[in-house]
């Protein structure tokens, strides 16, 4: 097995100590629950689908905030997963794994080590509902649907899950200072080859999958409510349910995406790290 070599551990240590005192000044508490949150207070903008990403969208989804990067196109994404987001495709396409960075096609990264040595927590894994009203769970008790309020005046992404589970890495602290660490080497391999910049890498810390999903974009002329109804017996190759826009001049959303009822989980949204600058020194949340 490969060990880092002590000089890289001390550098570790030390970078560690100075990120340490970066967060607890800020006041939060060294909790994945409050680090996720904290930062992801307010509403989040998006860009719009592929062909329409001159839109900005407001992202609405009944998870954990800091989960602000839609995949359009969902795919299988893994914690630790080093990549960019395709705006073509709108799917995240991952280059290696900063657990095993040397395990990759071309096998030219040589300085850096396992993002496991830096880590000082594990991956989480939880499975989560979305958070509804008691009356919302009332009514989908007796009736397959669920409905969301649209806000006239706004452009909306909505992102509706089932059985969806939450990963996460719990010492995301360490995780920016393995990106902080070893970002120059990656763009040196990695950027001109696949056209990216410093602040287009990304490093992946929770993933929010999911084996039925659906994502329904809606105007500011719309209003009232969507109803996402799921289907009797969901199929593969069937949606597993249908959206319908209730008490408005459109019968349904401008732009809607939904899964089969094949039941294989996807990544529907990301949380990760990136360095907001081409001149940062220290990765910090994707705003985007």
């Amino acid at each position: 097995m490969l060990q880092p070599d002590s000089m890289t551990l001390e550098q570790m240590r030390m970078k560690r100590g100075i990120l340490l005192l970066f967060h607890d000044a800020s006041g939060r508490k060294g909790t994945y629950s409050r680090d996720l949150n904290a930062e992801d207070e307010e509403d989040h903008v998006i860009h719009g689908p592929p062909g329409r990403r001159q839109q900005e969208l407001k992202l609405r989804h009944n998870h954990v905030p800091a989960l602000r990067m839609l995949l359009w196109t969902p795919c299988q994404v893994k914690i630790g997963a080093v990549g960019f987001y395709d705006k073509l495709s709108g799917s995240f396409v991952t280059l290696f794994n900063a657990f095993q960075p040397r395990d990759t096609a071309t096998g030219i990264l040589t300085q850096a080590q396992s993002l496991k040595y830096v880590l000082q927590g594990k991956v989480g894994e939880q499975i989560v509902e979305e958070q509804q009203s008691t009356w919302q769970k009332f009514l989908q008790a007796i009736r397959p649907t669920r409905t969301f309020k649209l806000n006239r005046g706004e452009d909306e992404a909505i992102v509706v899950t089932e059985n969806a589970t939450l990963r996460y890495l719990e010492d995301r602290i360490g995780a920016r200072m393995w990106l902080s660490m070893y970002i120059d080497e990656i763009v040196t391999v990695y950027g001109h080859a696949c056209g990216l910049r410093r602040e287009d890498m990304i490093l992946v810390t929770s993933t929010l999958d999911a084996p039925r999903w659906a994502i329904a974009v809606s105007d500011r002329t719309m209003a009232g409510r969507l109803v996402v109804t799921r289907a009797d017996a969901p199929q593969v190759g069937r949606p597993w349910a249908t959206m319908r826009v209730d008490h408005s001049t459109a019968t349904e959303p401008s732009g809607a995406v939904i899964s089969d009822g094949s039941g294989e989980p996807s990544t529907v949204l990301i949380a990760g790290l990136r360095m907001y600058t081409p001149l940062a020194s220290l990765a910090t949340s994707i705003l985007y």
